[in-house]
């Protein structure tokens, strides 16, 4: 199947990590994933972020992953790409995309994401987005699955 790009625009919640958590659970309230029903592989669909990554611990999900924000489950600092995890858009890159590093919403909306660096599958960058100076959204972005 390959890989599959995913992208988010969230309420900043005050931190990157909380606002990351919020998103899974949303995601994965609404069912806007990838999983086989079917055949109830690699488990039944989860109910809950727990039972998710309970799931996430057997290496049979990982052939397959969920394709969306719910195969990374943390933030980590800006570095070399960690698997299951998002972190912060290089302020360097922010400068060339958006011309700032502290981007409006239609900033960010009219920026090609295509350009921007994603990170290695199973992981992803993200970027707060400001109105009026302050902190008002999160975007997240990445890729995975198989």
């Amino acid at each position: 199947m390959g890989a599959s790009g995913w992208n988010h625009v969230t309420e900043y919640l005050g931190d990157p990590e909380s606002s990351l958590q919020a998103l899974r659970r949303q995601v994965l309230a609404s069912g806007d994933y990838l999983w086989d029903d079917e055949n109830d592989y690699p488990a039944p669909r989860p109910a809950s972020l727990a039972e998710l990554d309970e799931i996430r611990r057997d290496d049979d999900f990982w052939e397959v992953g969920t394709h969306s924000v719910l195969d990374v489950d943390r933030v980590v600092p800006m570095g070399p790409d960690q698997e299951a995890a998002v972190q912060q858009l290089d302020p360097e890159d922010a400068e060339l995309a958006f011309g700032t590093t502290t981007p409006t919403r239609e900033t960010f909306e009219l920026a090609e994401l295509d350009v921007l660096p994603w990170g290695e599958r199973w992981s992803g960058r993200y970027q707060v987005i400001y109105d009026g100076g302050r902190p008002t959204h999160i975007a997240f972005w990445g890729s995975s699955g198989d």
